[in-house]
């Protein structure tokens, strides 16, 4: 499992340092091309020469050179010549960007989408790895949804915080790629074959899932805080409080959170304090509005029959949902836009 998780990291940092690989990377290699090319040459020239169009009168036979004085002077300058810095160092950018896309693109994508399902897979198929001595292979497969759950539940009782917040960061991260996956699918790169389940910015799921890392403790911080406002423990309290906590969350909640999250991408992207402010005035509103026709529908079931210990996993699985309908409502107004477009 430690090595699994090293492996991880190391290819997520990668994805984060790769794509900042210094421009300079090409000029670099062109000042070492051009040093090899001051050393003396080792075997003659075997470039052909023009031909003087005046042999007779060619003041440059003397040097062994068939070439008239106007057009031998050109010629020799031009022969002499090593290709310039300048040329020699595009020529080499050229090549190195080609070189360094292979490492923020499907390679790397592909690198890391292994990491992460294998994590995953090898963690959820060796729960029992301790105890399964002499069981069979139909145990071992039966006893891997049960025994996980259990893990789960007992991982909540010693670590409440750390859980939720792994599973909130590893759920922003599938949610993020699942809405990328559905947007590409739905635009203009699908028709040229892209929009595949590699066709992804990592820095943009990276990013999300370090988002998600941080509201985790968050997360778990509100529902207990709101279950101590607003307890669901009594006949007579919980017909009034349950109304009372959905109102709570879709208001108060809701546009804290939503706050929280356009900052810290623009922030992330390299915006100002200003320019978070500005997205969060521009978006905040019609997140409300649009959270307002889902959310209040999913937490009459959080408030009901959810137990409180897996409000959290029950929100997050809801923010998949919630993604996908976003996706798909993002792509319709695109498209109906372009149509109002083309009248």
């Amino acid at each position: 499992m430690r090595a699994a998780a090293a492996l991880l990291s190391l290819v997520a940092c990668s994805g984060l340092l790769a794509p900042l690989a210094p421009p300079g990377l090409g000029r670099r290699a062109a000042q070492s091309s051009d040093r090899l090319n001051q050393l003396p040459l080792l075997v003659p020239s075997r470039r052909p020469r023009p031909r003087c169009p005046n042999n007779s009168r060619c003041s440059c036979k003397a040097d062994g050179l068939d070439l008239a004085d106007d057009a031998h002077a050109a010629a020799d300058e031009a022969a002499a010549a090593r290709p310039p810095a300048a040329a020699a160092a595009a020529a080499s950018d050229a090549v190195a960007p080609g070189v360094l896309s292979l490492f923020d693109s499907r390679s790397l994508n592909l690198l890391v989408v292994l990491g992460f399902v294998g994590f995953l897979v090898y963690n959820f198929c060796t729960i029992d790895l301790t105890v399964w001595r002499g069981w069979t292979a139909t145990e071992i497969v039966l006893r891997l949804f049960p025994d996980n759950w259990r893990g789960y539940e007992e991982a909540l009782s010693s670590d409440p915080v750390l859980t939720k917040t792994s599973i909130n960061a590893g759920i922003y991260i599938v949610a993020d790629w699942l809405s990328q996956f559905l947007n590409n699918r739905g635009g203009d790169d699908a028709a040229d074959g892209g929009g595949g389940i590699l066709e992804f910015d990592l820095r943009r799921v990276l990013r999300n899932g370090l988002i998600g890392a941080c509201f985790g403790p968050v997360v778990h911080a509100y529902y207990e805080w709101s279950d101590v406002v607003l307890p669901l423990d009594g006949l007579g309290t919980t017909a009034f409080n349950r109304p009372l906590k959905i109102l709570m969350d879709q208001t108060l909640y809701a546009s804290v959170k939503y706050s929280m999250y356009f900052a810290a991408v623009t922030t992330m992207d390299g915006g100002s304090a200003q320019d978070a402010l500005d997205t969060v005035k521009a978006k905040l509103w019609p997140a409300m509005r649009t959270g307002w026709k889902f959310w209040p529908a999913v937490h009459c079931l959080t408030y009901t029959v959810i137990p409180a210990r897996h409000r959290v996993l029950w929100v997050n699985c809801a923010d998949l949902i919630w993604v996908t309908i976003l996706s798909l409502l993002s792509q319709e107004a695109a498209g109906a836009e372009a149509a109002a477009r083309e009248e």
